[in-house]
């Protein structure tokens, strides 16, 4: 599919999957946002998580089907905020 988007755009694409923080870190310095004043969510503990925790940015998780009560007790990785849902 990339290499369909490549050939019809006449450009590179570079992929970027989580828990790789450039995504972040581009948002970051694009924006200058301030790492102590804002906090990102996610659902993954081993993808949004991950990445956020690396970066050292406050996370919320939000519990899913993906990510439960139980996955997050067994888990080293931690989160500054947990809800139960995004309602």
């Amino acid at each position: 599919m990339i290499k369909l988007i490549e050939a019809v755009t006449n450009r590179m694409f570079f992929v970027v999957r989580k828990p790789k923080t450039v995504m972040i870190e581009y948002i970051l310095n694009r924006f200058k946002f301030n790492k102590k004043k804002i906090a990102i969510f996610g659902d993954r503990l081993y993808t949004d998580i991950k990445m956020i925790e690396i970066t050292n940015i406050n996370s919320i998780l939000v519990l899913s089907w993906e990510t439960t009560e139980n996955i997050l007790k067994e888990s080293k990785l931690r989160t500054y905020y947990v809800f139960e849902d995004v309602c």
